[in-house]
């Protein structure tokens, strides 16, 4: 119960701290090097990631202890699509772009 949504709780929260590291990583690299088919596909997936994990959190903080886990799943449903549109998209469109 109590423990293990403070375990999934921290476990997000140290996540999220350090996809916003990896984030300005990024950043910096595009920033002085240029954007890139693996920088434009790693920035993309680093954003799914901290919305889904702020999401969570948010949700996290709204969630009673009956509706913690129900919570916690339509956190992660919802980023699901978000992901799977970004595979297609990077399958798909970015050898396009970046031919």
């Amino acid at each position: 119960g109590i423990w293990l949504r403070r375990g999934l709780v921290t476990v997000a929260l140290l996540a999220t701290l350090v996809s916003l590291y990896a984030l300005a990583a990024i950043v910096y690299r595009t920033w002085g090097g240029g954007i890139t088919l693996n920088r434009l596909t790693i920035l993309g997936w680093n954003l799914i990631n901290i919305g889904i994990l702020v999401g969570l959190l948010v949700r996290q903080v709204k969630a009673d202890r009956n509706t913690w886990a129900v919570s916690l799943q339509a956190a992660f449903g919802m980023g699901m699509p978000v992901y799977v549109a970004w595979a297609l998209f990077v399958v798909l469109a970015m050898p396009w772009l970046f031919r």
